[in-house]
Order: structure tokens, then sequence, then C-alpha cells
């Protein structure tokens, strides 16, 4: 199924591509509508190299994996209608009604199928982050996530992509809170994981974050990163970046990237 393009999908798609870089139309994005012109540009020069690709090895006698017709543009939850969402929702609380297959004494406070992701990535942060592994890693993470959904909670569309960018080796002072998360669609969610800590004033959880630790739910960011990268200029920044250890750096929030 083709859905509307999103960034991370859209830049990755080219760099795979090696699709001419996009050309800057100013000097910033200053609302959501510069941003989803940029987006749809860039997702018609993937199709459009992706077609190219494709025919050049027709002629060799050659056949493409990945296609026009089979490529998958991810929406961003925004995007989606609000059944999308619903339906999105359904299977992420499927998946923590199922059973874990981390074995307890990997993980003692995995409590469900959902956990099992948690747990992968508690024991990964420290080896895929500030590494060229960064993207390509994630990118398969949020596959086989994904993969389940579809697998074993019968979700048709595709994952979301994690708003946001990045994290950073710097000291981060926790965020501002907000408080237990008591309305919406996860409204009263227990976390059983974690805190893995490193930020300032977080102690990690019992087992480096790997015990159980059941807790409610909270909001709790914080202005440190949000205002320096949350915003259409980083976003521009990022798209206008000439390859990929530079766009990673950018992402993953290094120190002193501009």
């Amino acid at each position: 199924m083709k859905v509307s393009s999103v960034l991370s999908s859209a830049i990755l798609a080219l760099v795979a591509l090696a699709a001419p870089s996009v050309k800057p139309r100013g000097d910033s994005i200053t609302d959501g509508a510069q941003f989803a012109d940029l987006t749809a540009s860039i997702q018609a020069d993937v199709l459009k190299s992706l077609d190219e690709w494709e025919a050049r090895l027709r002629k060799r006698g050659e056949s493409a994996n990945c296609t026009t017709s089979n490529i998958v543009f991810r929406k961003e939850y925004g995007a989606l209608s609000l059944s999308e969402r619903l339906s999105y929702v359904n299977a992420v609380k499927c998946l923590q009604r199922l059973p874990p297959r981390t074995p307890a004494n990997v993980s003692a406070g995995a409590r469900s199928r959902f956990d099992d992701f948690v747990v992968t990535h508690i024991q990964q942060t420290m080896t895929i982050h500030y590494t060229g592994n960064f993207m390509a890693w994630h990118r398969w993470f949020v596959y086989l996530y994904e993969k389940v959904l579809r697998d074993e909670c019968g979700y048709t569309d595709y994952q979301p992509p994690p708003e946001g960018i990045g994290g950073s080796s710097i000291q981060l002072p926790a965020g501002v809170g907000g408080g237990f998360v008591t309305t919406g669609p996860f409204a009263n969610m227990t976390v059983n994981l974690g805190p893995v800590g490193g930020l300032q004033g977080t102690a990690p959880g019992p087992g480096g974050g790997l015990g159980y630790n059941p807790r409610g739910l909270k909001r709790d960011v914080g202005p440190a990163m949000n205002q320096r990268y949350a915003n259409y200029t980083t976003v521009l920044n990022l798209l206008l970046k000439p390859n990929i250890s530079e766009y990673r750096l950018l992402s993953e929030g290094v120190p002193y990237t501009p």
C-alpha cells in the first residue's frame, strides 16, 4: 500500500538511490505547508529514480525488488485519519497484551511483546548510536516492530515514524514533566522497564533498566533539545546535508552541530 511521504523515509530512500541533492528554496522552512511541498518534491524524485533504476535493470535482463508499485512511504501520525489512528493504537495495545518472548534471565522486567522491543533498544543503545549503523539499525528495528504489528496483531497499514530528532551524548537535564498520562489512547499505560539513566537527576532502574519497574507513563519533555532541534530550520538543514555522515550527526544531535 502506497501512502504519503514523510521526511525520514524520503531522505533515506534518496540516499540509497543516490538521487540528486534537494535544492534549497530560500534559507528556511517556516510552516507545515512549505514542509509538505518539499517532501512531496522528494517523493517525486524517489519515484522517478526508482523508475529509472528499474529501466536500467530491465535492459540487463534483471528485475528490481523495490519498485514504484511496492515502495511504501509512511504517514506521519498527524496525517492519519481518525480510523487509521484507531487501527494503529489498537494494534499497539494488542502488542502490549501479548506475552513476551524475551527470556527472564535476559530481562526480568519484560511483561509483553511490546516490551521485547524496549529490551532490544535498551540493550543496543550504547552501540548503535553515534555510529554509521545508526540509520540502518533503526530502520531495521522499526521494520521488525511494524512486521510484528501486522503479523501478530492484524495491523494492515504501516508504522508511523517517530517524531523528534535523535538524542545527544551531552548531559541533558530531565524534562519539565506534565504528569502521568491520564487522557488519550494510552491513558494510564503501565511502563515496565527503565529508566536507563544518563540524564541529570535520573537514576537507572533495576537491572540497569531491564528489571521489573512498573509505573505510570509520564510526559517528560524538556526544552533543552526541543527548542534547538524541533523546528523547520533543522528539517531544512537535514535535507541539505550532502552525505549520510553529516545527516547522521545532525539527526542525532551531536554536540556543536549547527
